[in-house]
């Protein structure tokens, strides 16, 4: 919804709310992993992997400029 009213009402293909929420994924899976590796706990770094994917992939879909299609 975020990203419609911005290109209705400003032009631009942005929301905010998933470039927030794509960082706190982010960074909740690359703690995960660091917790993992210093653990020994190979599914906490198969699960914080994941988050981290997750969360650059929502980034990378909050700011859909025509350059970054």
């Amino acid at each position: 919804c975020e990203h419609f009213k911005n290109w209705v009402l400003f032009g631009e293909k942005y929301s905010a709310q998933v470039n927030t929420a794509g960082s706190v994924v982010a960074l909740g899976g690359a703690l995960a992993l660091i917790h993992a590796f210093l653990n020994d706990k190979s599914k906490t770094a198969q699960w914080g992997a994941a988050l981290l994917i997750l969360g650059l992939i929502l980034k990378g879909l909050a700011d859909r400029t025509d350059e970054n299609n």
